[in-house]
Formats: structure tokens, sequence, C-alpha cells
């Protein structure tokens, strides 16, 4: 009788095993590809934000920086009245600037986690386009970007997780300020090395 029921736990402990190597195992591989985004550019990404605004509430006009930690494969792109449910051209890629219903009439930095290619034909021909599917956005109250620094900043898997950011509080004159007085230019150290800003320097 006690060998007996020795055997049937042996047997229901085995089972248990199994069913955690597969179902549990592989529902975290899932997951963690899922929500790839990491903590560590998480958190800088609301950094960036946070510094953004509090260059914006500045009483006199100042220029901050800030390392900005980026994962492979994600983009940031700003949500204004420029951009917001726009198409531009990046790197020979399009990216539809898509945004979450608090962005719909205030500015945003958004950053996209995950995306999908959609395609302008059912046969996957003719022009194609990135959309996000899993975003995260932040509100910039009162916030206005400088005209032509609205740039989208995409990580290849040639390019360094880090870059500096520069928040520059425009006034006249300024260096990478072409808007009005009192907006913001952020300046990202590669694409600026790549000449994306030549035009308002």
């Amino acid at each position: 009788m006690l060998a007996s029921k020795k055997g049937i736990m042996l047997k229901f402990l085995i089972t248990l095993l199994l069913a955690i190597l597969i179902v549990f195992i592989p529902a975290c591989l899932i997951g963690s590809a899922f929500f790839r985004l990491s903590d560590q550019a998480k958190d800088n990404f609301a950094d960036l934000t946070a510094e953004i605004i509090n260059v914006q509430e500045s009483s006199i006009p100042i220029t901050r920086s800030i390392v900005f930690i980026q994962d492979e494969d994600t983009y940031l792109y700003f949500v204004t009245d420029i951009t917001r449910g726009q198409r531009i051209e990046y790197d020979e890629e399009n990216y539809l600037l898509d945004h979450s219903l608090e962005c719909e009439g205030i500015n945003c930095l958004c950053l996209c986690r995950d995306y999908t290619t959609e395609y302008e034909n059912e046969d996957l021909s003719g022009e194609s386009w990135r959309v996000c599917t899993q975003r995260v956005c932040k509100e910039l109250p009162g916030v206005e970007i400088s005209y032509g620094t609205e740039k989208l900043v995409y990580r290849g898997d040639d390019d360094s997780r880090r870059q500096t950011a520069r928040i520059i509080r425009c006034v006249a004159n300024t260096p990478y300020c072409r808007g009005n007085e009192g907006d913001l230019s952020i300046i990202f150290s590669r694409l600026d090395t790549e000449g994306a800003y030549d035009a308002i320097k």
C-alpha cells in the first residue's frame, strides 16, 4: 500500500514537472519577447521626458544633456501637430506616426517597443510602412518642439545603445532652433553626426 502511494506521488511530481517545462518556460519566453523593452531603457525614457518638461518649465533659457538609452529595434518619435498620424521616411523605411488616445490633443514623446509592417497591396507588394503595435507615450504639456527637430530615432543592430540627447530652450539665434522663442529642440548625437540637423544649425 505504501509503495503504491509513493508510486502515485512520484508519477504526479513527474507530470507536474513536465507541465512546468512545457507550459511555463515557453510562456516566459513569449512574455519576455512581448515586453522586450528593458527596465533600464524604459526608466531612461521616463527620465528623458521628465528632463524635457524641466527645461520647458525653466524661467531662463537653458540647455541640458542626458544619456539616452535605447534598446535594439525600437524607435522614438514625437507626436505634434506637424507629425501626428503622418508617414515619414527614415533610413529607407516608412513609419506611420500613430499615437495613443491621450496624445490626440497634446504633444507627446513615444517609444515604440514593437511594430508590424503593413503593405499597400495584399500580395505584399508596393509601398510598405512600419506601424507600432507596442508603444509607451508620455505627454509633454506646454512643450512645443522646434521646427526640424521632431525626428524619429531608430536603433538598429549596428547602432550604439547609448547616445547623448541635448534639450535646448530656444532663444533668438540659438543653433538648432528655427521655431519660436521658448520652443524646445531635442538633439540626438547620433542623428547629429549623420547630418540630420544640418539644415537648422
